[in-house]
Formats: C-alpha cells, sequence, structure tokens
C-alpha cells in the first residue's frame, strides 16, 4: 500500500509539472507580435457608405472579407475609417455600433461573434481563427454611422482581399448554405473595399520537443501506477 501511495504522490507531481507546461505553451501566445492580417487605412478616402437601422429607413449593413494563411491567429482588434469628418452627412461610426464577424464553413457562413466599439477600435479578445479560412467582418448600426472606402483595391496583410458586400440583413442567413462573398441579401463587390485595418496575434505551435516529452510523462505515470498496482497485490 505505502509503495501505491508514493507513487501516487509522484504522478500528482508529474501532473503539476504538465499542467505549467501547457499553460506556458498556450500564455506564450498572448505575448507574440501583431500581425496586420488587413490593411487599407493608408490609402486616400473616396467616399463612404451608410449603416442603420431605422424604422423610417430600414436596414442597411456592409461587410468586408479577409483570409487567413496556413497558421491559427487570435484576433487583437479591427479599426473601421469612418466617413468624411468635413461631410455633414458623415457621421462617422456611431458609439453603440457591434461589428459581426462571420466565417465560412462546410454548411455556409456563420455568426462568429458581435464585437462593441470600444476605445481601440472593435477588440476581440480570445478569438481565434482558423488556417487558410474566409472571414467577413459586417457593421450594424441601430443609428446612422458612416465607414469610408477608398477606390484603391490595393492593401497589404496576410489576407488582405478588395471583396467587400452591401446588403439588409446577414444575420438571417448564418448558417445557411450561402457562404462569403455570395450571400443572398446582398450582392459581392470587387472593387472600392471598405477600409479597415485587422490585428492579431499569430498562436504559436508548441515544439516537438515539448509535445514529446508530454506524452512520455503520460506514458510513464500510466506504468508507474499500473506496477503499483501489481505490486500492492502481490504483498497483500
Amino acid at each position: 500500500m505505502q509503495i501505491e501511495n508514493l507513487v501516487n504522490s509522484a504522478c500528482r507531481c508529474a501532473g503539476k509539472l504538465l499542467t505549467v507546461l501547457f499553460i506556458t505553451l498556450s500564455g506564450s501566445a498572448s505575448h507574440g507580435a501583431l500581425v496586420t492580417i488587413f490593411d487599407n487605412t493608408y490609402q486616400p478616402t473616396s467616399g463612404y457608405e451608410s449603416v442603420y437601422n431605422t424604422i423610417y429607413s430600414g436596414v442597411k449593413q456592409v461587410g468586408q472579407g479577409f483570409n487567413t494563411d496556413e497558421y491559427w491567429y487570435e484576433l487583437e482588434r479591427i479599426i473601421l475609417i469612418p466617413g468624411f469628418a468635413s461631410d455633414p452627412g458623415a457621421r462617422g461610426i456611431d458609439s453603440g455600433a457591434v461589428l459581426d464577424i462571420y466565417e465560412n464553413g462546410l454548411g455556409g457562413s456563420y455568426l462568429l461573434t458581435s464585437l462593441p466599439l470600444g476605445r481601440d477600435g472593435f477588440t476581440a479578445p480570445g478569438l481565434q481563427l482558423r488556417p487558410k479560412s474566409v472571414y467577413f467582418v459586417v457593421l450594424n448600426s441601430a443609428n446612422e454611422s458612416a465607414w469610408a472606402w477608398t477606390s484603391f483595391s490595393e492593401g497589404v496583410g496576410i489576407g488582405f482581399v478588395p471583396t467587400w458586400v452591401l446588403g439588409s440583413d446577414f444575420r438571417a442567413n448564418t448558417g445557411q448554405a450561402i457562404t462569403w462573398p455570395l450571400i443572398a441579401s446582398g450582392y459581392p463587390l470587387v472593387d472600392a473595399p471598405m477600409m479597415m485595418q485587422v490585428l492579431a496575434q499569430r498562436l504559436p505551435e508548441p515544439s516537438t520537443g515539448s509535445l514529446l516529452i508530454a506524452a512520455g510523462t503520460l506514458a510513464l505515470m500510466s506504468g508507474l501506477r499500473r506496477r503499483a498496482k501489481v505490486a500492492s497485490r502481490l504483498q497483500r
């Protein structure tokens, strides 16, 4: 019985070490350098699209797409460029506006989350972006907002695409067999994209050595427990 207790104690210690190892590996993702996914905010502003949801004017929504490469990312923030400050018709981005994040899936496009507007833009703590995936953001605003666009179709970032979309109710089609940019409630446009900046942190892949250590430790713990049970029975 003493042998089994000693082995169980050793296994608990090894389990704690594994926990520390996994926390260290996962926690290191939050300290990586920011990666530009999409950015055309350096381009000159050419105009703006009004976004609203009112009884009198109806609903108008605008979306902009972006892609990811072969790596996992954790979304940091999205900054939208508001309409012309000197234009009395441009109201900027309303403080109550939200940004819906959609992802293309096997069964269609899916609403992942809705981000409120904060001091640093639309922030998304903990939202992970899959490798080689297609995403798009849709601005929703109860009060009128103005989102700027540019006539230049060039931008920077690992996932820049100039395709944007104009529609009325994207949420009504989420989960259906409709993917970006072919959305029933809107029509895709490939010129004059909306102006925004998408920043994310690349998630590090666990090193092969760390994975081997973890697997070996688990196997050792399992073997020790089995041998301890056998030794305990033989002593009885």
